[in-house]
């Protein structure tokens, strides 16, 4: 088994304002926009990106279902420290892990299962590239969620 700190990319988000709802928490729906913006700072990191020309083609990792469990509630001004890991490796997709803390608290936990995508004439699953495999391989959690390119 890994160490998590190993495979785990760190993304710090401040709340804003905007982000709370009329008890001075944050609305559960920004969440998930965390999550997103977390997953494109840690893919820009490893450098893969979300949406791009890759060999030739223009492909995306849109997602087939999204979840967040809520422990503590986040208000304005919180910093909170986004950790994300990669759950699940599979051929053409990728299930991500997301815990959201404070300095204090366990505030969420999250996932996203996201499928690459080829857009061509219309959208289609396609099998995640070597290339990008390799880079996304270190921030795996465990090596027994994996499948090898086919």
């Amino acid at each position: 088994m890994k160490d998590p700190t190993s495979t785990t990319f760190l993304h710090q988000h401040l709340v804003q304002f905007v982000e709370t709802d009329m008890a001075g928490i944050v609305h559960f729906s920004n969440f998930f926009r965390f999550m997103e913006e977390a997953e494109d700072a840690f893919l820009r990191h490893v450098g893969v990106p979300l949406v791009g020309d890759i060999e030739g083609k223009h492909v995306s990792l849109p997602r087939l279902s999204a979840s967040c469990d809520y422990r503590h509630p986040a208000r304005y001004g919180d910093r909170l420290q986004v950790a994300v890991q990669i759950k699940e490796l599979r051929e053409k997709t990728i299930r991500y892990r997301f815990r959201f803390s404070t300095d204090q608290h366990l505030v969420a936990e999250g996932e996203i299962l996201a499928i690459y995508c080829e857009f061509a004439e219309r959208l289609r699953s396609i099998p995640i590239t070597p290339a990008m495999r390799e880079k996304l391989l270190p921030h795996l959690m465990d090596s027994t969620t994996v499948n090898p390119t086919p």
